[in-house]
């Protein structure tokens, strides 16, 4: 279970700013993003903080810490969040003109092809539209 937030209070209610909830850090939440995982921005850009006696970083995408493993290199995503984000990503596409399917993952999932028809169009002339009896129109051209 997580614990509660420590509440630092101003001298007015609307002043309130939640601690970071890492132990024995001084550092405050005053923006929004920080209030709300709880947690400071030094914390928050550590490649290593140690937390119950364990070396963790913070996952941007989580808003959460986890093992240092679940990271890598330098970077600030969870490897479970950047598969998800690929998964996410990989969608069958469009094929242009000349590509082929040949070694393409996941290529029987295109719709196959259809027989496309020409179009039809049917021209007609356009008149244009008067008040006048047709005799009249007639005779002034």
């Amino acid at each position: 279970s997580r614990p509660a937030p420590v509440i630092r209070c101003g001298v007015l209610p609307a002043e309130r700013i939640l601690a970071c909830r890492i132990d024995g850090c001084p550092g405050i939440c005053d923006k929004a993003y920080t209030a709300r995982s709880r947690v400071c921005l030094p914390h928050m850009q550590a490649l290593c903080t140690r937390i119950d006696g364990e070396n963790r970083r913070f996952c941007q995408k989580c808003t959460r810490f986890h093992g240092v493993d679940a990271f890598g290199g330098s970077q600030r995503t969870c490897a479970a969040q950047l598969l998800r984000i690929q998964k996410v990503n990989k969608r069958p596409r469009a094929l242009k003109e000349g590509e082929s399917l040949d070694g393409v993952e996941g290529a029987e999932t295109l719709q196959p092809e259809v027989e496309q028809q020409p179009l039809q169009t049917v021209a007609t002339k356009r008149r244009r539209a008067t008040t006048a009896p047709v005799a009249a129109v007639e005779a002034t051209v």
